[in-house]
């Protein structure tokens, strides 16, 4: 075969599947001497990726001092020494640096020009996304964290040097991800100096380990279109003001009960906002309810919407009912917010969706006009028939089977209470599904086997629960009844105590029903 003349994207394919996940760069570099469309091509991806790691060191070596005679970079691993001598600066893509310790960050500080070869005039104009990690001394250390409280404007003002050399050297960065492994201070400080020093500069942002406190009220993140953030709930100011048209993707964490359309309209004076570009949105509420009504004034558009996820919204003022979604979603979850699953009910603007998450909570059911309100809308014909995964955690102590519709339907774990007779009632309802996870089943003392359609074509079944040990016999009769009438069962994993039942029962029965001869079983301890 003459490897030089392979196409573009055949060579593209067979590097990345060599060098991924993290390429061995000298066995890498063999790949570059194939040929020269090799290694025109390679290049871009060997070095697409920079990074400088400090791996965390044991407690008894994370001291505030460092020996003199031993490298303060000994715990690092790095690859950025050969992109620099091979002057391959210019094919990176995105920078990975991170430090257990602010004196190696002062150190490499020291040394950071000849290090990433800016002295040399090494360009890494292509860099764009940077990531870096937060993280304080271990908490074993009391010694060194002593430190780092006494000296804390001085750890701050070096991770501000760093930022700024940053900016200076490498100033197309326009993704930004920062991770911490705990709250301090100093990782709260450090992710807080990152986000709002390059917030301006910033298209896409990830923070979502510690609570983001942003700087400024009137705070621009004009050339954002994606953020996944963690707030600070106890701070005035939740988000910077973003341009709604221009979002790709926003996911926040901790969202305050203050929440509302607001932070996208700058001047104050909007009736209607427009998530032109949005595909995702996810909001997952905590703290206290508060006493607020003011997104009832916005009308709020999503025309591009896929995903929606609403998690915890238990406010009493409305935050959805004056929106416009498209008429189909690809996901769509809901839990734990009857107000939200109501208010999205009323739009009336959502036909069809692909995947459904609903989990509604125990007290909805007080409200029995919003309970039955939330239930005819996302049990509905219309709504039902288009699902192919359907994720479900509400009870359905009353669920009528003969309800529901679900043609489509190829994925269902239902994570709530649901008898063994409703699921018998249930599955002639899902002619299509593949896939049924079942985590709180309860087995009848009185369960009739009703006959199953041999035509179902549930391939996976997984039922985890809690059961009555005196009823043993009896539930272990129930699931043989589902492993053999579901004839084309391939896996079956269960927590109830019946290996040896069942593989007794495979032997007796595989003769008339084949697919047992090839079934996977296996049982799981619940509480692993």
């Amino acid at each position: 075969m003459d490897y030089a003349n392979l196409p573009d994207i055949a060579v593209k394919l067979a590097l990345r599947h060599a060098l991924t996940p993290k390429p061995d760069l000298s066995q890498a570099l063999e790949f570059l001497w194939v040929c020269s469309s090799w290694r025109r091509l390679g290049l871009a991806l060997v070095f697409a990726h920079a990074y400088f790691l400090e791996t965390k060191p044991p407690p008894s070596s994370d001291t505030p001092e460092e020996s003199s005679d031993e490298s303060p970079f000994r715990n690092c691993d790095t690859n950025i020494h050969m992109i620099v001598a091979s002057k391959s600066t210019k094919y990176v893509k995105s920078l990975a640096i991170s430090f257990c310790k602010t004196t190696t960050l002062s150190h490499f500080l020291q040394d950071m020009d000849k290090i990433m070869g800016f002295t040399t005039h090494s360009q890494w104009l292509n860099v764009r996304s940077f990531q870096t990690s937060a993280r304080s001394p271990s908490r074993t250390d009391e010694e060194a964290r002593i430190v780092l409280m006494r000296d804390r404007a001085t750890h701050v003002n070096i991770q501000r040097t760093f930022i700024e050399a940053l900016q200076e050297n490498l100033p197309r960065i326009d993704t930004l991800v920062v991770h911490a492994s705990d709250d301090s201070w100093l990782s709260t400080e450090t992710t807080n100096v990152f986000v709002n020093s390059f917030l301006p500069q910033l298209t896409r942002l990830q923070a979502t380990d510690i609570p983001v406190s942003f700087s400024d009220q009137q705070q621009m993140a004009g050339n954002l279109t994606t953020i996944k953030a963690k707030m600070n709930r106890h701070r005035p100011v939740i988000l910077p003001h973003m341009v709604p048209e221009q979002m790709n993707l926003i996911e926040l964490l901790d969202v305050p009960r203050t929440f509302d359309w607001s932070c996208f309209d700058p001047s104050g004076q909007k009736t209607e906002i427009s998530f032109d570009n949005l595909h995702s949105l996810k909001l997952v509420f905590k703290g206290e309810a508060a006493d607020q009504n003011v997104s009832r004034r916005y009308k709020v558009i999503f025309p591009k919407l896929k995903t929606l996820a609403v998690i915890g919204w238990h406010q009493s003022y409305t935050l959805f009912t004056s929106t416009v979604f498209p008429s189909h979603l690809h996901r769509l979850q809901l839990s734990e917010c009857t107000q939200a699953m109501a208010e999205i009910s009323h739009t009336h603007t959502i036909n069809t969706v692909d995947s459904l998450t609903i989990n509604i909570p125990q007290n909805a059911r007080s409200n029995e006009d919003m309970f039955y309100q939330i239930t005819n809308y996302y049990f509905s014909p219309t709504l039902c028939s288009t699902f192919n995964e359907f994720y479900l955690g509400c009870s359905l102590r009353n669920f009528v089977p003969e309800n529901v519709n679900w043609h489509s339907l190829l994925f269902l774990q239902i994570s709530s209470t649901i008898t063994f007779s409703q699921i018998l009632a249930l599955l002639p309802h899902c002619p299509t599904l593949r896939d049924l996870t079942i985590s709180d089943m309860v087995f009848e003392s009185n369960s009739e086997f009703t006959q199953l359609p041999d035509n179902l074509k549930v391939e996976k079944l997984m039922i985890l629960s809690l059961y009555d040990h005196n009823m043993i016999d009896h539930i272990r009769e129930c699931i043989g009844y589902l492993v053999v009438n579901l004839r084309r069962l391939s896996c079956f994993v269960t927590t109830v105590d019946a290996h040896q039942y069942l593989n007794d029962l495979v032997e007796r029965e595989k003769s008339d029903y084949p697919h047992l001869e090839d079934l996977d079983m296996s049982s799981k301890n619940m509480f692993l």
